[in-house]
This record gives structure tokens, sequence and C-alpha cells, in this order.
């Protein structure tokens, strides 16, 4: 039982993190594309 929660402690951890980064990379994508329209502009 200990151990299954630990996997989903863990599990839970990993989905946080992947989510967070790809958030991050699609700021990062989303103010490359803005300051290019500004420099377009």
């Amino acid at each position: 039982m200990q151990e299954h929660f630990h996997f989903t402690t863990d599990r839970a951890k990993i989905q946080k993190q992947y989510a967070a980064r790809l958030s991050q990379e699609f700021v990062g994508d989303f103010f490359d594309i803005s300051i290019l329209w500004i420099y377009l502009d």
C-alpha cells in the first residue's frame, strides 16, 4: 500500500513537472512570436 502511494505521488510530481515545462515552452514560443510581430510592425 505504501509503495503504491509513493508511486502515485511520484507520477503526479512527474506530470506536474511535464506540465510546467510544456507551459514554459508555450509561453516562450508565444513571447518569440509577439517579439516578431513587434519587430515586423
